[in-house]
């Protein structure tokens, strides 16, 4: 059985050189890791990405162009999301647009976008 998301959207990041006010690392912290140091930075996002999967259950991806994560959130609303969204990265986010219903795969779909509006990496 094959489902869709709910609500689906993304936003082009705007900007060369981000200074967003948290930072996404995949890893256990040190604490966890018997004291050392193993969490790596991931990239900053060229592009959000906000999927509703249920009534209280949102996802923030955030990826480069490319579709490397850039760390993912989870939310309880659509505009939670978004308020995260712009909390970390503020006015470098370009205005938020669907994505059609017909489209499958979000990620791949919102990667063709960035790559369509930037040009080769």
């Amino acid at each position: 059985m094959e489902s869709h998301a709910k609500y689906r959207v993304f936003a082009m990041v705007h900007a060369s050189k981000l200074h967003p006010r948290t930072l996404h690392m995949a890893g256990l912290p040190p604490e966890l890791a018997g004291g050392v140091e193993t969490r790596k930075s991931l990239p900053a996002p060229d592009v959000l990405l906000i999927e509703q999967e249920s009534e209280r259950s949102v996802f923030l991806y955030r990826l480069t162009r490319t579709g490397a994560p850039g760390g993912d959130t989870w939310h309880e609303s659509v505009e939670d999301a978004k308020y995260q969204a712009e909390f970390e990265l503020g006015d470098v986010i370009g205005d938020w647009q669907p994505i059609p219903p017909e489209v499958a795969d979000a990620r791949a779909f919102v990667v063709r976008a960035v790559g369509e509006t930037s040009g080769p990496p």
